[in-house]
């Protein structure tokens, strides 16, 4: 069997993931290790990045669509593992308004996305991680957090 050129390994693949995923075909990836940016704590800068949803329900929409396309992609053998952190609401040092002499925000203040939750109050966790993994559980996926390889001892 000659699997020259056209079978890849060990490819670190560096581009917007949703368009690098959809351009990948069926079952061709063994294994996804990823830290998607977390909700509202960093702005890189770049128009359609992960992170800066209005709202902790568009983030979490946002990233179940990529892993979606993970879903796809990945063999019947391959591994997902995800690093995903939560934010706090309200504890922004940013405030929930510019100063009013720079509406354009000064030194590039911006409004922290986290101060205004639906259903938090200020210093609750929004619950990022727990809103994923139940979307992603919808979606077909297993939650495993398996701390050792035999639990049955």
């Amino acid at each position: 069997m000659d699997i020259g050129a056209s079978v890849r390994s060990n490819v670190i693949i560096n581009r917007d993931c949703l368009a690098a995923l959809k351009d990948m075909p069926d079952k061709s990836v063994d294994c996804c290790i990823t830290s998607p940016p977390y909700y509202g704590l960093r702005d890189y800068g770049v128009e359609g990045q992960i992170g800066r949803e209005a709202t902790p329900e568009q983030y979490v929409e946002r990233l179940a669509e990529v892993f979606a396309q993970l879903y796809r992609v990945l063999s019947d053998s391959g591994t997902f593992w995800l690093n995903i952190s939560d934010s706090y609401c309200g504890t922004g040092s940013k405030g929930a308004c510019l100063d009013p002499k720079n509406p354009k925000g000064r030194n590039g203040q911006k409004v922290s996305l986290t101060q205004n939750v639906r259903g938090c109050k200020n210093k609750d966790m929004i619950g990022i991680p727990w809103l994923l993994a139940f979307a992603l559980r919808d979606f077909g996926w297993y939650a495993d957090d398996r701390r050792e390889c035999q639990t049955d001892r």
